[in-house]
């Protein structure tokens, strides 16, 4: 892969993204319910992987993806709705 391919670039909510995934990875998701994603997810996974069998694996699954959400900034829910929390004042905004 040439560096060109490999180019990232600053985002508004400081993370660097791979060039060719800026646009299918957008950030969609406020900083507020970003912390609440991970933190919430963290324990959500702890949980999980304390309980075991089925149940606790579903739990663990659903935290995991809690925290993936919180990390990137990007919820496919949202993206598939159009809303957006991270570029909104008052809330969810429907995008164009």
């Amino acid at each position: 892969m040439s560096h060109d391919t490999m180019s990232t670039s600053l985002s508004t909510s400081r993370k660097i993204w791979p060039a060719d995934m800026r646009h299918c990875q957008r950030v969609n998701v406020g900083e507020a319910e970003r912390l609440a994603s991970v933190m919430g997810g963290g324990v959500l996974t702890l949980l999980g992987l304390a309980r075991g069998g089925l149940t606790g694996s579903a739990m663990a699954l659903g935290g995991g993806a809690l925290v993936y959400r919180g990390i990137t900034g990007h919820c496919e829910a949202y993206h598939a709705l159009g809303l957006d929390t991270a570029h909104s004042e008052s809330g969810p905004a429907i995008t164009a």
